[in-house]
């Protein structure tokens, strides 16, 4: 822009002007740029009319029909066009797509706090060979803890951080919370329902309720804690169906304690897994009988979407079936790698990523 002795050319003036964004045309891109991404990928899902109906404050699952996959693939589009990473609090319990345009307005992303970033560190040998033998999953686990116990079974991966979890400690926290489940009466073939979101404590609630000769129920959690009330109401179905006898979840679920009970006649408690380690470690020697091939590992339930969620009873002998027969069609290898982020309530999330690598 020239200047000359009177001061800046008003038409230079008005074109740089127009040239600057303001505040109010940036808010504005962010949420017109949001609903192209968002009706972007509900065409390609066959949703035209969806695509063509979607606002700011439709809701991502009872409008968009959007589920937890859909979510995930959503997120990594808007968080790709804006070269922006929302935090894991926003991006997990956002309603509707006007909660995300709010975040990047404000700048809410998710920030690093150190500039160390986690490294998963490789093993230090060849990984032992498959347990071929096994029949049960609480001898595949025991089988890998006997020949490498201090091999990492999971990297947890959260933001920049993470958390090594080895094949020992996997058991042993395990052990704890069946330790404390048969104390608090859990019996063979008792239903616990397991109420967490991807997290280590997820990892040693399953096997806990396994080792304790239970069966688990995975059921997603809540997106927004200060909706856990409702999401209660929509999950009576299946925690009765299923003649839950324990809820394994996080603290804010004993608020409402009183209200599940009243729904579920076969609830005796609702407990997280911390207070089962804490109770396992008074009574280490509790523990429930062997547990057999026949047994049922758990049961998965449908969503509900197309109506009430009907559960899949999945046998030890079931599971292990469908895991070795994935590994020999992808002709995996012991030393291979699994990279997944599907939650672990959904059975490509818990039994084709984790339990496989698991084996």
């Amino acid at each position: 822009m020239k200047m000359g002795a009177r001061g800046p050319n008003p038409a230079d003036v008005r074109a740089t002007a127009e040239r600057v964004p303001s505040p109010e045309a940036h808010a504005d891109s962010i949420e017109a740029q949001t609903l192209e991404v968002i009706r972007e990928l509900l065409a390609e899902l066959g949703s035209h009319r969806t695509a063509q109906a979607v606002t700011l404050h439709s809701s991502f699952d009872r409008d968009l029909g959007l589920g937890s996959l859909e979510r995930v693939e959503l997120l990594v589009r808007c968080e790709a066009r804006f070269n922006a990473r929302l935090s894991d609090q926003i991006a997990q319990q956002a309603q509707t797509p006007a909660e995300w345009v709010r975040a990047l307005r404000n700048g809410n992303q998710a920030t690093c706090a150190s500039t160390t970033r986690y490294r998963i560190r490789q093993p230090a040998r060849e990984a032992p060979p498959a347990p071929e033998s096994a029949t049960t999953w609480v001898d595949v686990l025991r089988y890998h803890v006997e020949i490498e116990p201090h091999r990492v079974q999971i990297h947890l991966l959260e933001g920049e951080s993470g958390q090594d979890i080895t094949y020992t400690q996997l058991l042993e926290a395990a052990s704890e919370v069946a330790a404390g489940l048969v104390a608090c009466g859990l019996e063979r073939n008792q239903t616990v329902a397991i109420m967490l979101p991807t997290c280590a404590d997820f990892f040693y609630a399953f096997f806990g309720v396994m080792l304790a000769g239970g069966i688990a129920v995975p059921i997603y959690p809540p997106a927004r804690p200060d909706k856990i009330e409702e999401y209660v109401r929509r999950q009576v179905a299946i925690l009765r169906n299923a003649e839950v006898r324990f809820l394994i979840g996080f603290d804010e679920v004993k608020a409402i304690a009183k209200l599940v009970r009243l729904g579920i006649d076969s609830l005796v408690d609702m407990t997280t897994v911390d207070a089962l380690r804490q109770a396992g470690r008074k009574t280490p020697g509790a523990r429930a009988a062997a547990v057999e091939p026949s047994d049922a590992a758990f049961i998965q339930y449908t969503s509900g979407s197309t109506g009430d969620p009907r559960g899949v009873v999945l046998s030890q002998a079931n599971v292990l079936a469908n895991v070795r027969g994935i590994g020999w069609a992808v002709r995996f290898r012991p030393a291979d790698v699994v990279v997944s982020w599907l939650p672990l309530y959904h059975d490509m999330g818990l039994i084709g990523s984790w339990l496989f690598s698991v084996y």
